[in-house]
């Protein structure tokens, strides 16, 4: 058995891609479970000791997670993890209860989370007879990524997934930082959401072959995740069961303000090592591989408040070490 994890930045069409997958009969795709995330994985190798405790745990989410409910979880499913000796092994065990309760001849099963990308190193420190651990990272435009994620609301809010450009850019610089890294050293696959939307077919064969699937076909309508989404996450999720537009990845352009694109392009810094070609010049900023200290403390103090840049200084902190600088938002080069 293969459990294939896919980790992404919101809204970088991670659940289209869920939802093509699906249309194999070879690939179970999990509907989103944070929940599980919480329980399990984020100490995959720790010894379960009171397993009826668990068990009791994981009644009640599925009881009060919206998410979880769509996963069909009874009593006799739960009871299977009694044996299980990890986390990692009984969040397994849960996933096989839903491929065989949905998909019983599925040889993959896709599991999504948007910080298992922070949880890899964990997860293959830890063994579990009998199963095959995969990786995808799905890597967007970062530009795009913001601008949808401001056109967006946060599922039964009236907020928007993000307000703070220069966070979500940070976050999408560390993400790929991480991505580049475990493609080498963890065997990660790295999948850019432009050629998914411009060159399906290519893309998907690619993933496909690695993962031993045969007489797949691309059909959107056919895949099944969609049914799976609660109803406040469909709304955000329409053009799953559609074809791609390739003409809308570029709608970062007409849309986002010219100053706002230099900010994410400065951040991100390595955006270009995946393929994405940087805007050239700006009626404000200038070229943005020109930017020095006086400007980037210049872009600094036109976007953020003294308490948000005292914020972004203890991020890199924490992120990447006293060799960030304060204030520089530098040292989260992908290539490292």
């Amino acid at each position: 058995m293969k459990i294939l994890f896919l980790t992404y930045v919101n809204r970088s069409g991670s659940t289209y891609l869920s939802q093509l997958l699906s249309c194999s009969n070879q690939i179970c795709v999990c509907p989103e479970a944070d929940l599980l995330v919480n329980i399990f994985l984020e100490n995959p190798s720790k010894e379960i000791n009171d397993h009826w405790d668990l068990q009791r745990r994981l009644e009640i989410a599925i009881k009060k997670d919206h998410k979880l409910k769509y996963w069909n979880l009874n009593e006799q499913s739960i009871s299977r993890i009694s044996t299980d000796r990890t986390n990692l092994d009984a969040f397994c065990t849960i996933l096989d209860c839903y491929r065989e309760n949905t998909k019983p001849n599925a040889k993959v099963i896709l599991f999504k989370a948007e910080r298992l990308i922070h949880l890899i190193p964990l997860i293959l420190s830890t063994r579990v007879t009998g199963i095959v651990f995969q990786f995808i990272s799905l890597l967007r435009d970062p530009r795009g990524v913001i601008l949808s994620q401001k056109k967006t609301n946060v599922p039964g809010t009236e907020k928007p997934m993000t307000d703070n450009t220069g966070f979500t850019s940070v976050f999408w610089k560390e993400f790929a930082r991480k991505s580049r890294k475990y493609k080498i050293t963890h065997d990660l696959w790295m999948v850019r959401f432009e050629d998914l939307i411009s060159k399906p077919e290519n893309t998907l064969e690619n993933i496909i072959k690695k993962l031993e699937i045969r007489n797949f076909k691309m059909l959107p309508i056919k895949g099944d995740l969609f049914d799976k989404l609660p109803m406040s996450y469909r709304q955000i999720h329409q053009n799953i069961t559609k074809s791609p537009i390739p003409g809308k990845l570029a709608d970062w352009q007409k849309e986002l303000p010219l100053s706002e694109i230099s900010l994410i392009e400065w951040i991100t810094e390595g955006i270009k090592k995946f393929g994405t070609a940087t805007a050239k010049k700006y009626s404000k900023w200038g070229a943005t591989a020109d930017f020095d200290d006086v400007r980037n403390q210049e872009l600094l103090e036109h976007f953020f408040t003294l308490e948000e840049r005292a914020n972004i200084e203890s991020m890199e902190l924490n992120t990447c070490g006293s060799e960030c600088g304060p204030g520089t938002l530098k040292g989260m080069d992908p290539s490292r």
